[in-house]
């Protein structure tokens, strides 16, 4: 299996206080309120592919077919999570 370092150590994930897969932040600070559909969807859909230290192998071709997006739709989302710091590239 492929192992790397994570992008920023800082931002691997913790369990502290109550536990989810997901972040309670997303609730906590309006995030699930401002997310377009598509923005929310690809979110969680890397989550649920991202190793433990938060990293998604996932290329986004791949990507677009699992969540049906055509690219524009992706890239917008993706521009996005990256706009609010949830996701680095």
């Amino acid at each position: 299996m492929l192992s790397k370092p994570p992008l920023n150590p800082a931002r691997v994930r913790r369990i502290t206080g109550s536990f989810s897969w997901l972040d309670h932040r997303l609730i906590q600070q309006g995030f699930l309120a401002r997310l377009s559909p598509a923005a929310l969807l690809l979110y969680f859909s890397l989550v649920l592919v991202g190793d433990k230290n938060g990293v998604s192998f996932y290329h986004y071709d791949k990507i677009c077919s699992l969540l049906k997006l055509k690219l524009n739709q992706y890239l917008r989302a993706r521009d996005e999570l990256i706009r609010l710091d949830l996701i680095w590239i």
